[in-house]
């Protein structure tokens, strides 16, 4: 499935512009830069979110998050996330994907 949300650990949990998740959520590119996931998800599932990015930062991936992402029209699209940490070259987390 297509990845939607994307953040830091040191930030928000955000939305991030993609080709991908425009179309499929049927917003414009614009319409989903520096979005807060509450507009696409419940508040449960924004902690549900938060919860899998910390697993991330701490054991360097999470696996099978679930997310019902709210398109434009309102059609809820089930999703799966699964995410492995970025690092710098310190080994520092610097994100998700």
């Amino acid at each position: 499935m297509p990845r939607i949300p994307c953040s830091s650990p040191t930030s928000t949990a955000k939305s991030c512009r993609s080709t991908t998740s425009s179309q499929l959520l049927g917003f414009r590119p614009d319409e989903l830069i520096e979005q807060s996931l509450s507009r696409f998800i419940s508040p449960q599932e924004t902690r549900e979110f938060t919860a899998a990015l910390r697993e991330v930062v701490e054991c360097g991936v999470s696996r099978d998050a679930q997310l019902n992402p709210h398109t434009a029209s309102g059609e809820v699209i089930p999703t799966r996330l699964n995410a492995s940490a970025l690092r710098d070259a310190n080994r520092r987390v610097i994100g998700a994907a």
